[in-house]
């Protein structure tokens, strides 16, 4: 019915991309549901209201992690499936991000009674407004990159929030623009009823599109930078591998060249078997890959021992891993790793 250039067309790409951000943000509000409804109708909720904002800032948080991990794939045209690699990675993340969900509301529900006495206090009340606007600053910063980077690297929640504010003040530049578009998409999306029934249908997944379009390449460059201080540190990494590069049949060779010669001559035979079988004996082929890019050359077993060292560095151990699995992709300068068919992370290439 269509030719296949149809299947290239902008217009079927942007049909695509729509549908995606369609179920994506209903996969969202499905599971902060609780908490939207603690926030919409507390009286309706009773003595429920309570219970049911911290049951749904917890999945609220999951929810992010979930849909930041899908996002910044779409960045990049990477996505695939949305529901189940969205409920996988919910899964996977609730706990960590239950946590800094319900961290982030109860500090949200603090600025805003900070905020109330701002207004109702008639003097004085200037201390109000400070604490609110440093607060306000704060609570941005630790959580503009969180979820993004819960759904890209592996770590605990309180350095995920350090690393969220360290990079707010690295890249302050950048993070002072996300802020001022991501205000300039909620006022826009508030800006009517019109804009506010779209705002609900992909209000939320279009923020957190436009974060992670902006965040993902301050991610890829900090990768880049910590690959030119790796040096050291590989050295200490190839530690954990030495007993998977020991050659044994060198080992084999000087152990008999070390043992004690027999005395008796009866026992020639024996010594002929065993120079048969050395003689049948297959030797193993030594191979070396190597991944080469615009003049960047890496080596297998380096890549391999950077992803050991993330994870080991996230508290783990070398021997827990079971299954690696690596994609390559030279023009981000990264590599990404799927451990044990669920813990998943990118390294610098």
């Amino acid at each position: 019915m269509f030719k296949n250039g149809f299947f290239e067309s902008p217009l079927y790409k942007f049909g695509t991309r729509l549908v995606d951000v369609l179920v994506l943000n209903f996969l969202w509000l499905f599971c902060s549901l609780p908490l939207l409804l603690a926030l919409t109708i507390p009286k309706w909720l009773g003595l429920f209201w309570i219970p049911c904002g911290i049951i749904g800032a917890f999945t609220m948080g999951a929810a992010s992690v979930a849909a930041f991990s899908i996002t910044l794939k779409m960045v990049d045209d990477e996505e695939g499936y949305i529901l189940k690699p969205f409920f996988k990675e919910f899964k996977t993340s609730f706990f960590k991000g239950g946590i800094a969900g319900m961290i982030q509301t109860f500090a949200v529900y603090a600025l805003y009674l900070d905020f109330q006495l701002y207004n109702n206090v008639k003097d004085s009340n200037i201390m109000f407004l400070i604490v609110f606007v440093l607060g306000l600053f704060l609570l941005f910063t630790h959580y503009v990159y969180s979820y993004a980077l819960m759904g890209r690297y592996e770590n605990t929640v309180v350095n995920t929030l350090k690393n969220s504010f360290t990079i707010s003040l690295r890249y302050f530049k950048k993070t002072i623009l996300i802020f001022l578009v991501v205000a300039f998409e909620i006022l826009l999306f508030m800006w009517s009823g019109t804009t506010q029934f779209i705002g609900i249908i992909i209000g939320p997944v279009c923020v957190i599109l436009t974060i992670s379009g902006m965040a993902k390449p301050i991610f890829l460059q900090i990768e880049r930078d910590n690959n030119g201080e790796e040096s050291d540190d590989e050295e200490a990494e190839a530690d954990l591998s030495d007993y998977e590069n020991i050659d044994y049949e060198k080992l084999a060779k000087k152990a008999e060249e070390k043992a004690p010669a027999k005395k008796t001559t009866a026992k020639k035979t024996t010594t002929k078997k065993t120079t048969a079988k050395k003689s049948t004996a297959k030797k193993e082929i030594k191979v070396s890959a190597f991944v080469e890019y615009y003049g960047k050359q890496v080596e297998e077993k380096e890549i391999i021992a950077r992803v050991k060292k993330a994870w080991t560095s996230s508290g783990k151990k070398i021997g827990d891993i079971k299954t690696m699995d690596l994609y390559i992709k030279p023009e981000e300068s990264a590599v990404y790793y799927v451990i044990n068919g669920t813990s998943t992370g990118a390294v610098a290439f």
